[in-house]
């Protein structure tokens, strides 16, 4: 992997529209990934990406992309009634 690249965290969002600023809601979760080993599961909705409030899939890509290989993101989720916080330690792209 090339130095300062993006980590992979296996959070593919749902992406609707270009204009429209659709929640970040999980669409799914890569087999075997950082996110699959913290247990995000498909429609948890991000709500804070370590503390930063996120209001669209756009800014979820876009906060995601500055955080390197090896990191550990902690992420706040709703799923249904309930609020999790799960840490995910960024791995190489596969």
């Amino acid at each position: 992997m090339e130095a300062g690249a993006a980590g992979h965290h296996g959070i593919c969002v749902f992406k609707a529209g270009i204009n429209r600023a659709t929640p970040p809601y999980v669409d799914k979760v890569l087999p075997g990934s950082p996110a699959a080993e913290a247990g995000v599961r498909p429609d948890d909705l991000v709500l804070k990406i370590d503390r930063m409030a996120v209001k669209s899939w756009k800014s979820f890509d876009r906060m995601m992309s500055r955080y390197r290989e090896g990191e550990t993101v902690q992420l706040t989720l709703k799923r249904g009634e309930e609020i999790l916080v799960v840490s995910l330690k960024l791995e190489a792209k596969p």
